[in-house]
Order: C-alpha cells, then sequence, then structure tokens
C-alpha cells in the first residue's frame, strides 16, 4: 500500500469502517479488481464480527467512484476502479467476471462545436448548461417518469441530510420489481416502517438515514423489521399508529398490521 493512500482526497472522505472495507476488498477481489457483489457475503469475509451497516460503507465508497457495481446477465458485480493501475500483480490472471459496462455510472461526455475546431469534451449532467450558457436539450435525457407507486413511497420516505438522488432510487426500486417475489406494497410497506424507525430513533433528518437507493437495493432492508425502541409506556408504534400520524396511505390495513413496526 502506497503512502499516498492515507491523504488521498476521496479516501479522507471516508468513514474508518469504509476506509477498512475497501482496503479488505483488495483481499477478495480478483487481479482485475472484480467480484461478486454480496454485501452480506463481504461482510462475513472483512468483518465477521462487526455490528455495522454494510450497505451504508459500500454506499460511501460508491459515492466517492472508489468502487462502482453493475449488473450483467441478472448478477451484480462490484469493480474497484483504477485497480489494475495501482496493484502490482505478477503473472496476472484475466478474470472471470464480466467488465463493467462502458461507460459506467459516469456523466455523459459530449462534443461541444462551439467550444474550438475539434470540439472540448465536457461531462455535463442532465440539467446542467454548458458553458456558452445555452441549454443542450440534444444531450440532456429525457425527463423520468416516476409511477404513482414510486412517487407514493418517495412522498413517505424519511428525509435526510445530504444526498438521496431519486433516480437512482427508482432504479433500484424496479430492479427489484423485476422479481415475483416482491410488489410494490412490499416496498411501500417498508418504507413506512423504516420512517417510523427513524422517528422513534430520532434520526430523521440527519445522515443517519440511508439512501432509497440502498434501502430499495439488492440487500432487501425494506423486507427489515425495523423493530423500534419502546416509545411511549413500553411499546412501539404499530403501522396504524403511524399512518395516524400523517403516514396514511389510503390502501387500507395491510397483512399482518397488528405487529409492531419501526
Amino acid at each position: 500500500m502506497k503512502p499516498e493512500f492515507w491523504t488521498d482526497e476521496k479516501v479522507v472522505e471516508l468513514s474508518a469502517f469504509a476506509r477498512l472495507l475497501f482496503i479488505g476488498l483488495w483481499n477478495f477481489c480478483d487481479d482485475e479488481g472484480r467480484l461478486v457483489y454480496s454485501p452480506k457475503r463481504i461482510k462475513m469475509q472483512i468483518f465477521p464480527a462487526d455490528n455495522l451497516d454494510i450497505s451504508e460503507l459500500f454506499g460511501e465508497l460508491r459515492r466517492v467512484s472508489l468502487i462502482i457495481v453493475y449488473e450483467v446477465d441478472s448478477v451484480e458485480y462490484l469493480q474497484v476502479n483504477k485497480f489494475t493501475k495501482h496493484q502490482k500483480i505478477d503473472n496476472r490472471t484475466a478474470s472471470k467476471h464480466p467488465a463493467p459496462p462502458i461507460p459506467a455510472e459516469s456523466p455523459r461526455s459530449v462534443t461541444n462545436p462551439l467550444l474550438g475546431r475539434e470540439g472540448i469534451k465536457e461531462g455535463i449532467k442532465e440539467g446542467i448548461k454548458e458553458g456558452n450558457g445555452r441549454e443542450n436539450t440534444t444531450a440532456a435525457a429525457q425527463p423520468t417518469e416516476y409511477p404513482p407507486e414510486f412517487e407514493e413511497a418517495w412522498s413517505k420516505y424519511p428525509k435526510r441530510a445530504g444526498d438521496n438522488p431519486k433516480r437512482r432510487a427508482l432504479k433500484a426500486w424496479r430492479a427489484r420489481l423485476i422479481s415475483p417475489s416482491f410488489t410494490a406494497q412490499h416496498l411501500f410497506d417498508g418504507v413506512l416502517r423504516y420512517a417510523a424507525y427513524c422517528q422513534a430513533t430520532g434520526k430523521l433528518g440527519t445522515e443517519f438515514v440511508m439512501q432509497a437507493a440502498t434501502f430499495f437495493g439488492p440487500d432487501n432492508r425494506f423486507l427489515d423489521s425495523w423493530s423500534a425502541p419502546p416509545a411511549g409506556k413500553g411499546r412501539s408504534k404499530t403501522v396504524e399508529e403511524y399512518r395516524a400520524q400523517g403516514g396514511t396511505d389510503d390502501r387500507g390495513a395491510i397483512p399482518g398490521s397488528s405487529r409492531r413496526v419501526a
């Protein structure tokens, strides 16, 4: 490991456990920096005795682009970015895992002929104006259409400090609904449980609320019970109590609604 690692701008933004996770990935990825993305398995490999949220740690690594997670043929993989550049391996073995799509999790690049004879490539994101002050309507993607079921769940999702990309959340939502095991109702009810949990634990509006993309992600956190500490006189809130305080979804009682909800 190079000494410069510890002062790298991306690394210093990470929590201590996220840094340790990043280092641990090097032990379990192949010679090209790839492995199957299985948060539960990776947690058992790197943090077997620690009580922590591995999804949040992966979120930290993804936010600073130290890793990317991608899907090929319904299998999710993880790529440690620039692994082959920084890790010198003798007799490197070709990866058995597919390479990430190109480009992967990066802004689109467009050529602007107004900025020179050959043009200058600018990475632009949707809705950001180019340097000539005019909106690039050709490069910008069409507005995303959000299904009513997702919009309803989004409106109930607990607010957090920091980023909570809505388009990424929708992508994760749609990916879960591909499976016949899940319905929009499963995801929505999970949101209500998690919102009640965040309210009971005082996490609303803080960075401790996980991003919705993580909540709807492959770890299926929307299925967790999210049991909250006792509220009031030694009991926790039910979904009905949460809905009575403004969380109603106008869908009627949910199956098993007598259970306590976080």
